[in-house]
């Protein structure tokens, strides 16, 4: 049996731009945010995922330490 629906999910780090994986055909589409320290990109990609579609949004929060 085949699928009918199928589910994309985009990282804010991919190599595709917003718009283009937005424009390859149906589907439910997941977009996983990292946090930026501007805040004005993360709005940015953000209202882009929206106009593009994106139904829900992953946000991936970490902590990275600088080696000594």
């Amino acid at each position: 049996m085949l699928c009918k629906l199928s589910f994309q999910t985009l990282s804010s780090w991919a190599t595709s731009r917003i718009e283009e994986v937005a424009s390859t055909g149906p589907g439910i589409r997941f977009f996983q945010l990292y946090v930026y320290v501007d805040r004005n990109v993360v709005a940015q990609l953000v209202r882009r995922a929206e106009r593009a579609g994106f139904k829900a949004m992953a946000l991936t929060v970490g902590y990275f330490k600088a080696r000594s």
